[in-house]
């Protein structure tokens, strides 16, 4: 959730060389850029990359082992509606991985 460049997709489709990674971001330039990043994988069928919000995921019911958002719950609209979105799409036993990173007075870039 919150792709961003789709440099973490990337990363991620080789280390789960055999999955399926999906992703989706709320902004259209991002998933631009992330798409152009991603094009082969995305062809081959291994990632599907969407324009969306984390608070209405646009995945069936039950669909993911895992899910990840670095960086991007803090501009989720609603973070508990988010989080109730995210476990409708979650395998049960699935695992959730939240990183957020805030440094008072500076900006982190990616």
């Amino acid at each position: 959730m919150g792709f961003g460049s789709g440099v973490g997709i990337e990363r991620l489709s080789c280390l789960a060389s055999a999955g399926y990674i999906a992703g989706i971001d709320n902004s259209k330039e991002m998933v631009e850029q992330a798409t152009v990043r991603n094009r082969e994988e995305i062809e081959g069928g291994r990632v599907d990359l969407r324009l969306g919000s984390v608070e209405s995921l646009p995945f069936e019911d039950n669909k993911f082992d895992k899910v990840l958002a670095v960086n991007s719950m803090q501009v989720w609209t609603d973070a508990v509606v988010g989080l109730r979105s995210v476990r409708r799409v979650m395998k049960e036993g699935g695992t959730i991985a939240l990183g957020l990173l805030l440094i008072q007075g500076k900006q982190v870039a990616d």
